[in-house]
């Protein structure tokens, strides 16, 4: 599931509550149709989380997902604002299928250029083990 978290322009402790609020909300209507989705569900996306011990990254935690950028890897740079680990993956906890997936962080060699004429965000990639899934029937 791609997200797109709110902002840090406005305010950054304002938006770290809106940020908290989103996740809050969004892990509640997961939890209303979990029985009916693939458990192995991906939330995948910018987040704009600045930093692990925001609000956002305990609710996703308390809704049953780990963060794979739990390190705060910087996964975005401008020249005006800096790097930050705003790209992020959850996976559920405790599938055998997220046993040993990790983020990874994609770096161009020139920030500068890659900023300008590509985005300010590094793309993120994240690593599965393909395991039969325990709600396919094969």
């Amino acid at each position: 599931m791609p997200l797109h978290m709110k902002s840090n322009y406005g305010g950054v402790t304002q938006n770290r509550r809106v940020r908290g609020k989103e996740a809050v909300s969004l892990c509640a209507a997961i939890e209303r149709v979990r029985a009916d989705i693939d458990p192995t569900l991906v939330l995948i996306g910018d987040t704009n989380i600045l930093s692990n011990a925001e609000p956002a990254i305990e609710a996703f935690i308390d809704g049953g997902f780990v963060d794979l950028n739990n390190n705060d890897s910087a996964t975005y740079w401008s020249a005006q604002y800096k790097e930050a680990p705003f790209d992020r993956a959850f996976v559920a906890v405790d599938r055998p299928e997220f046993r040993y997936t990790r983020q990874y962080v994609l770096r161009s060699s020139d920030l500068t250029a890659h900023d300008r004429f590509l985005s300010d965000h590094y793309m993120i990639k994240i690593s599965i083990k393909n395991y039969l899934d325990d709600a396919d029937p094969r």
